[in-house]
């Protein structure tokens, strides 16, 4: 395990993300959260692939990460990350202190849920702060963006090149990696219970945009700006796609009902409701999969991949999709 593999997601740790904590719930210490033990309430973070043999998304990576430069710097993480990161930004808006302090609440929006009710205590608290504990705005978080393109404040230009190439698969240094048309682009998603957020910018032309929502289904709405921006601005990315909507009868949607488990990943629910199929990820509200086909999905959120269904000789049921095949369990 190296620290470019926990950056790069490939170290082989498990535990892809975190719910957070209601108000008035105890908060658990990060050598808890790292075990798994009460009060936290994700399992135990460890290594059960061989590191660098498969990249997996892994939030509990991150954590690994928080403690190590606690151990080594000796200081709060919130205070390192003050003083090598947002000062040198200009990050005013911005902190990783959690809870956030009484003097700050009041700057902070109210988290939704998918009913677009407020969340119990306004929002969570989240003690796994590297992974999804940071309090920002979209002009604080637009200047990582410059960073990535430009560098020179907290960046080395070796630095920025190395967060900015690929490791194993689509992703560098924390951050996803795309190309279109030639045109190179880093990105990073938010979903913490109540918010749902998008960066995004390419590596030259000092192009990028940071959308931020708080509900838990401002995902589309955030896909849906983008959307905008690129028609606007003529981006490769992000470009309207035109799909053709058909039905489906409500026993082959039935029928696609169940759990299944991605290998070395999350474990996603399918259900079946007047004539929709609902995808519940891991986190996060119901998604609404659109039938392309008897047996193709695809969904209006960005990073749900299409879902591809085929019936095996024994009538079980294969899902394809983000490139595995998953059995229903």
């Amino acid at each position: 395990m190296t620290l470019r593999r926990l950056l790069n997601h490939s170290a082989g740790l498990t535990v892809h993300g975190f719910p957070g904590y209601e108000a008035g719930t105890p908060i658990p210490t990060l050598v808890e959260i790292l075990n798994g033990v009460k009060p936290a309430n994700t399992e135990p973070i460890r290594v059960d692939v061989t590191p660098g043999t498969l990249w997996r998304y892994s939030g509990g990576g991150y954590e690994v990460m928080q403690q190590l430069v606690i151990d080594v710097a000796g200081k709060p993480f919130p205070q390192l990350a003050r003083e090598f990161v947002l000062d040198k930004l200009g990050m005013a808006d911005s902190t990783y202190e959690q809870p956030l302090p009484a003097a700050k609440a009041g700057d902070a929006a109210t988290a939704h849920d998918g009913q677009g009710l407020p969340i119990k205590g306004k929002y969570h608290t989240y003690p796994e702060m590297t992974a999804a504990g940071l309090w920002t705005t979209p002009s604080d978080l637009a200047r990582v963006v410059l960073e990535l393109q430009t560098g020179g404040h907290v960046l080395k230009p070796a630095t920025q090149r190395e967060m900015l190439t690929k490791v194993l698969g689509d992703y560098g240094l924390g951050l996803a990696l795309g190309e279109k048309d030639g045109q190179k682009s880093f990105s990073h998603g938010g979903s913490n219970v109540g918010f749902q957020c998008m960066m995004f910018g390419y590596l030259s032309g000092g192009r990028g945009a940071v959308v931020m929502t708080n509900g838990d289904r401002g995902g589309a709405l955030a896909s849906e700006i983008l959307r905008s921006i690129a028609a606007e601005y003529r981006w490769p990315d992000y470009q309207p796609q035109e799909k053709i909507v058909v039905p489906v009868g409500e026993d082959t949607l039935r029928s696609y009902a169940g759990v299944y488990q991605f290998p070395n990943g999350p474990k996603v629910t399918l259900a079946a409701d007047k004539g929709k199929l609902w995808l519940t990820p891991p986190q996060g509200d119901p998604v609404e999969l659109f039938a392309e086909s008897a047996t193709t999905f695809f969904s209006l959120v960005d990073g749900v991949p299409p879902f591809r269904f085929a019936r095996k000789d024994d009538n079980s049921v294969e899902l394809t999709a983000a490139g595995a095949i998953v059995k229903r369990q």
